[in-house]
């Protein structure tokens, strides 16, 4: 039944039933480890039995198979498996003339033979086999081949089925699989994610990494550090690269809807600094910097010290760094652009065009009053190189000077109208 414990046929299984089979490759075994495939397929998803009730029943059934599978290995070779009167010589000339002439004391007995007997039952003995003792490769290539059955053990199983060996390591990827979704879930993983039996056709290990990584970050913007380490542990446990999950699971939220929100990229940024190799930082950071072109409201401060970072990342890389570069060129110009003009002018503004950012560093310079006017001013003529700072400066300076050319007149027209009224 469904709903019995494993736990109370595991052993019975294990001592007696699949010891009881024979030969590890009979029809019979495949039945039980298939059939022990399909149950834990049905425990995980009851909930009375659950996961830990398939880990039992396929642990029990692989300890047993691979039990089973040792004592059909072929015994080690002692000796050639000849008697020592078969490996004797025996010259036809010698024979002839003991069996004539009886002259041979030790053949009193085969005296009475005729000659056509005796004849005879030499033709029957083995020739002598000339081999020299087997080496230790060749010992150690007997241990490693099992041992075929027999045609009368074969004969035994339906014609119509076939033996396949690789149905024999179903059983044990399903217990890995099931013990990688047990610690899994034990960290956080939800049921209706991923579950036993679709977990091939659902991506394996990589989709289970990657539905950790979005139970850890979902919840809030910032991360966990306990939860990193929670996750690299598993993922080097069950040889998983934890890297190539994070990749993945950046490319889902930059790609999809609503990729480029404020929180989705300090998730990126944090994602970024969880990877282990420089390389993959760099990759995983520089997604980060170019969904904030696209972000509707102004994206998050932090992504100019993930770019330093990235630049000391990729001291090594000199086609990553001038990547880099150029993303965080256009993110600083981005930033201007929202913080001086508002965020719909984003719509309008074209980095290619020379004339707009001619007339976005004018518009700037006549902002005197701003704070930081002077450093918005040199970064954007760094982030273009026809602008220059000279006449940035030339700008600022006029403006300030007409500026101040205004407030004066305007504190002298309160002056000259008081005289005017004494």
């Amino acid at each position: 039944p469904d709903d019995l414990e494993p736990i109370l046929f595991s052993s019975w299984l294990q001592d007696a039933v699949i010891p009881g089979i024979g030969f590890a490759e009979h029809a019979s075994l495949k039945r039980i480890r298939s059939w022990s495939c399909r149950m834990a397929d049905i425990y995980d998803e009851d909930s009375k039995v659950g996961l830990p009730g398939s880990i039992v029943l396929l642990k029990s059934i692989c300890e047993a198979t691979a039990v089973l599978s040792s004592k059909s290995f072929c015994p080690p070779v002692t000796s050639l498996g000849m008697d020592r009167c078969d490996t004797a010589e025996v010259s036809p000339k010698s024979s002839q003339r003991g069996n004539v002439f009886g002259s041979s004391p030790t053949d009193a007995d085969d005296s009475v033979l005729s000659n056509d007997s005796f004849s005879s039952s030499l033709k029957s003995r083995p020739k002598k086999i000339e081999s020299s003792n087997p080496s230790m490769l060749q010992l150690e290539g007997l241990h490693a081949k099992p041992m075929r059955p027999t045609a009368r053990l074969r004969a035994s199983v339906d014609a119509n089925e076939q033996l396949d060996d690789d149905t024999y390591d179903e059983c044990e990827s399903k217990l890995m699989h099931a013990q990688m979704l047990l610690e899994a879930r034990e960290l956080g993983l939800s049921k209706s994610s991923i579950c036993l039996r679709n977990f091939v056709s659902m991506g394996g290990a990589d989709t289970i990494a990657v539905e950790l990584l979005r139970s850890f970050f979902s919840d809030s913007g910032t991360s966990n550090v306990g939860s990193s380490k929670l996750l690299i542990n598993f993922c080097n446990k069950f040889s998983i690269n934890c890297d190539k999950s994070v990749d993945r699971y950046t490319s889902q939220l930059t790609n999809g809807r609503g990729g480029s929100t404020p929180r989705v990229l300090h998730q990126v940024d944090k994602l970024a600094r969880c990877c282990s190799e420089p390389d993959m930082k760099c990759h995983v950071g520089l997604k980060a910097l170019r969904s904030a072109l696209l972000c509707p409201s102004q994206p998050p401060s932090s992504l100019f010290s993930l770019s330093d970072d990235m630049l000391i990342w990729s001291e090594c890389n000199l086609d990553m760094q001038s990547q880099i570069q150029e993303a965080t060129r256009l993110l600083k110009v981005n930033e201007i652009l929202r913080r001086r003009c508002g965020n719909a002018a984003t719509e309008y503004f074209r980095v290619a065009e020379p004339d707009h950012s001619v007339r976005l560093l004018r518009h700037i310079c006549r902002l005197i009053d701003e704070k930081d006017i002077l450093a918005d001013a040199l970064n954007l003529c760094d982030a273009f190189t026809h602008l220059s700072k000279v006449e940035a400066g030339f700008l600022l300076c006029q403006r300030t000077m007409l500026a101040a050319a205004e407030l004066d007149d305007n504190s002298k027209e309160p002056e000259e109208k008081s005289i005017k009224r004494r």
